[in-house]
C-alpha cells in the first residue's frame, strides 16, 4: 500500500472527524485518536522520504566544496566517504600522491576523534576493497602481457606488486603451452586467493597506517597494535555496519549483516549504539527506516546466492573460479567436494547443481545425469549448456545414440558466447577419467566436434 497516500488519506480523515465532533471515530465515550494517529502516520512519511532520499555523495560534496581537507566541521559521512573513495584508488594515479596522502591521515584523524579507530576503519572495513583494487591491478597487467621496457616505467610501489605477484605464481605466469583465456583462468583464482592474497593480507596487518595509505609494500612493520585498534565492542560485523551506512547510499551494496545492524538500530538506536560501541550522536547522522530495511531484505532474498558468502567467505562468483583452478588443475574430486558441500546448504541453487553433474561425468556418469534430470529452467544455465552437459554425461555412460539425438537437435547459438568444457575427443578415446581435460569452447564448436566423433 501507497504510505503517502495512506498518511494523506488519515490526515483528511482526521480533520473530517475533528469537525464531525469525532462522531466518525468515537466509540462508547471513548476518546477519539483520529489525529494522533495522523500524526503518527505523518512522522512515518516524512521518516521514510528521508531515508529514502539520502544521499552520502551529498556530504562530501557539500564538505570539500570549501577546498577538498578534511575539517573539524565536516559530518562523519562525508569523513568515511572520503577515506573510501580515495584509499583504494591507485596512488600514483592521483593528480598530487602528497595530497592525497594529506586527504586520507586528516580524515582518518577526524574520524578517531569521532569515536571510530582509523585502523579498525582501514584494516578491517575497508579490508576486502583495498585487497580488491590492489589484486586487480595486478591481473589487469598481466592480461596486457606487457613488456620489460615498459613494466620498468612504472611507478616502483606498483613494480614491487608485480614482482610479488611475479614471485608468488611462479610457472602460472610463464607457461608456453597456455593460450591466453586458460592462463587468465588460472592467474586469476591465484592471485585472488593463493600466496599473493596471503601476503596481501599479512601487508594490511603489519603495514603503518601510512604505508598502507601508500600502497607500499615494502616498507618497516607499525610499531604494533592493541585489541581497541583494530576492532569495536560490536566486533567486525558493527565495523562493516558502521562503513556501509556511511559510505553507500544504497541498502543493496551492503553486507547482509550490516542490514540486520540498521533494523536493530531502526528500532532501538540507544541500545544498539551501545552494543555496537558507537556514539549516538554519529550514528544519528543518518536517518533509517524500518519498513525499508525490511523491503531490502526481502528483496535480497531472491538473488542472495551470487551476492553472499556460501561458504566460508567464498561468494557465487569465486565459488564457480575456484571450482575452474581445481578443473584446470585435474583436482576434478577436490570440486566435486567443494560443490556437494555448496549444494547440501543450498539445493535450489541450479548453477551449483549443474556445475557439479559437470565435474561428475568423467567418474560417475550416471550420477551426472541424475543431477542433469533435477536441473530446473534458470536464467544462469542456459538450456544449451544443459544440452551439451548431458551429451556429455550419455556419451560418457555407453549410451551413443541417445547421445547422437540430443547433438543432432537444433540449437540457436550465441556467437560470442564460451564455455568452460571437457574436450570431446576425450569422450572418443578416455578410459581413465583422470584424462579428461577441460578447454574452452563456443556451444556451437562443441556440438560439431563431439557429433562429427559420435558418428
Amino acid at each position: 500500500m501507497d504510505d503517502d497516500l495512506v498518511a494523506v488519506a488519515t490526515r483528511y480523515f482526521a480533520d473530517a472527524c475533528e469537525k464531525s465532533g469525532h462522531k466518525l471515530s468515537r466509540s462508547k465515550g471513548q476518546e477519539c485518536q483520529c489525529r494522533a494517529l495522523a500524526d503518527k502516520l505523518e512522522r512515518e512519511h516524512r521518516a521514510r522520504f528521508e531515508a529514502e532520499t539520502y544521499d552520502v555523495n551529498k556530504f562530501l560534496l557539500q564538505a570539500s566544496a570549501g577546498g577538498g581537507f578534511p575539517a573539524a566541521d565536516w559530518p562523519t559521512p562525508a569523513l568515511i566517504r572520503l577515506v573510501a573513495d580515495h584509499i583504494v584508488a591507485p596512488p600514483w594515479f592521483s593528480g598530487s600522491p602528497n595530497q592525497r596522502m594529506v586527504k586520507l591521515t586528516s580524515g582518518l584523524a577526524r574520524i578517531g576523534e569521532r569515536g571510530l579507530p582509523p585502523d579498525a576503519l582501514v584494516r578491517v572495513g575497508l579490508n576486502r576493497q583495498i585487497r580488491l583494487s590492489i589484486t586487480s591491478l595486478v591481473i589487469a597487467f598481466y592480461r596486457e602481457k606487457f613488456t620489460k621496457e615498459i613494466l620498468s616505467r612504472l611507478p616502483r610501489d606498483l613494480q614491487t606488486w608485480l614482482a610479488l605477484a611475479e614471485t608468488c605464481l611462479g610457472k602460472l605466469t610463464t607457461a608456453e603451452n597456455l593460450d591466453d583465456s586458460t592462463r587468465m583462468l588460472t592467474i586469476i583464482p591465484a592471485v585472488k586467493h593463493g600466496i599473493f592474497a596471503k601476503k596481501l593480507q599479512e601487508w594490511l596487518e603489519r603495514a603503518s597506517m601510512q604505508d598502507v595509505i601508500a600502497w607500499r609494500y615494502k616498507a618497516p612493520p607499525h610499531d604494533g597494535l592493541a585489541e581497541e585498534d583494530i576492532n569495536i565492542q560490536g566486533g567486525h560485523e558493527a565495523i562493516h555496519w558502521v562503513m556501509d551506512r556511511f559510505s553507500f547510499t544504497h541498502y543493496n551494496e551492503w553486507y547482509r549483516t550490516s542490514l540486520y545492524w540498521e533494523l536493530r538500530f531502526a528500532s532501538n538506536p540507544e541500545a544498539t549504539a551501545n552494543e555496537a560501541g558507537l556514539p549516538l550522536s554519529m550514528l544519528k547522522q543518518r536517518p533509517s527506516h524500518t519498513g525499508l530495511l525490511v523491503e531490502s531484505i526481502v528483496s535480497r532474498a531472491s538473488y542472495a546466492l551470487e551476492q553472499e558468502a556460501l561458504i566460508g567467505d567464498i561468494t557465487h562468483g569465486e565459488l564457480h573460479s575456484h571450482i575452474l583452478l581445481l578443473l584446470d588443475r585435474g583436482f576434478v574430486n577436490q570440486a566435486i567436494d567443494v560443490l556437494s558441500a555448496a549444494l547440501k546448504k543450498h539445493p535450489n541453487n541450479v548453477l551449483i547443481r549443474s556445475m557439479l553433474s559437470f565435474c561428475l561425468t568423467p567418474s560417475s556418469p550416471m550420477k551426472a545425469l541424475e543431477e542433469i534430470d533435477k536441473c530446473t529452467e534458470d536464467p544462469d544455465v542456459p538450456a544449451e549448456l544443459l544440452a551439451i552437459n548431458k551429451i556429455a554425461a550419455l556419451w560418457r555412460s555407453g549410451n551413443k545414440e541417445d547421445a547422437k539425438k540430443i547433438a543432432n537437435s537444433k540449437f540457436s547459438f550465441k556467437e560470442d558466447v564460451f564455455y568452460i568444457l571437457w574436450r570431446p575427443e576425450d569422450f572418443a578415446s578416455a578410459s581413465n577419467s583422470a584424462c579428461f581435460k577441460v578447454k574452452r569452447y563456443r556451444p556451437k564448436d562443441w556440438i560439431s566436434e563431439a557429433s562429427r566423433l559420435l558418428n
